[in-house]
């Protein structure tokens, strides 16, 4: 990632960067405002229209810091300029969505239609009956776009796939993102996130085979 680090960021006309104390940077754009607190040890400067990020020395953490960054100014830069977004897939007969002001309206096969706001700095547009799109300036929550649905577990992600949901594009990304991440590398933790993993696998399987299976049998 140190390569990645000193790469200098080019900041595009309409742009304004601040870096305060503590390295927090905000950035100013056409489409929006974001701001990051970004780890101390780095520094962080403003050099005419570019930004550069330094470390304190060759430390593996600190290269990795290094680069980490790096990548997170430039997609806040990129966000207020270009915004982000992704793309799902309504799939399954009748399934459909629909947008009224800033609710979407799902049909999902309930005797209920399921109603939801979006999310803060999140923009979803409806593009026919079945594609939603997810807008935003924060790469973060609309690379995540399973925040739309509040899912929080490998559990959620089978029954939000087995309802009929694809991500265009990037299907292994979505699946994992909502997998618990290790942040502490203690042996009962670890066997705790390969059990749910697991667990979630052996779902999928079930999900899959039963759809094989109505497909198959008249």
């Amino acid at each position: 990632m140190s390569r990645i680090g000193r790469m200098p960021i080019a900041i595009p006309a309409g742009v304004t960067v601040d870096i305060a104390e503590n390295n927090k940077v905000t950035v100013k754009g056409p489409k929006g405002t974001l701001e990051r607190v970004l780890p101390s040890e780095m520094e962080i400067k403003m050099e005419g229209e570019q930004i550069t990020v330094s470390r304190p020395n060759d430390l593996k953490k600190m290269k990795s810091l290094h680069g980490l960054t790096r990548t997170l100014i430039n997609n806040m830069v990129i966000g207020v300029t270009q915004g982000y977004e992704k793309k799902l897939e309504v799939n399954g007969v009748g399934y459909r969505a629909a947008k009224a002001g800033k609710k979407l309206t799902l049909s999902l096969g309930y005797s209920h239609p399921v109603e939801m706001e979006d999310p803060e700095g999140i923009e979803t547009v409806v593009e026919g009956q079945n594609v939603i799109i997810v807008k935003g300036i924060s790469k973060e929550k609309v690379g995540n776009s399973t925040d739309l649905f509040s899912l929080r577990s490998p559990i959620d992600i089978t029954v939000f796939l087995c309802l009929g949901f694809a991500p265009i594009g990037d299907f292994t990304n979505v699946i994992f993102n909502v997998l618990p991440s290790t942040s502490i590398f203690s042996f009962p933790y670890l066997f705790e996130e390969l059990h749910q993993a697991a667990l979630f696998m052996q779902q999928m399987h079930s999900c899959l085979f039963a759809h094989a299976s109505a497909a198959i049998m008249p």
